[in-house]
């Protein structure tokens, strides 16, 4: 399944009751304090879930998570990565 930006910023706004739908998709979350640290890990199981893909501890940078721009980007790198047999 593919992360939306309506989804995203449906997630945000519920859980973080952040007012996203009017924000700037390259807004900074993390880096402007909107969001936290423990935050991230919210956000991270949330794309995880959404893409049915497990994320890398390499994967958790501002790169990845510091907007919605970025988040999105990221969603569709990941849910497109091949899966990895155990």
């Amino acid at each position: 399944m593919s992360l939306t930006r309506a989804r995203l910023a449906d997630y945000l706004q519920e859980r973080f009751s952040l007012s996203v739908h009017d924000m700037d998709d390259d807004e900074p979350l993390f880096s402007s304090g909107l969001l936290d640290s423990i935050n991230i890990i919210e956000v991270v199981a949330y794309v995880e879930e959404e893409t049915g893909k497990t994320a890398t501890a390499e994967d958790l940078t501002f790169d990845n998570f510091d907007s919605m721009q970025r988040i999105l980007r990221f969603a569709g790198e990941l849910a497109s990565r091949p899966d990895h047999a155990g």
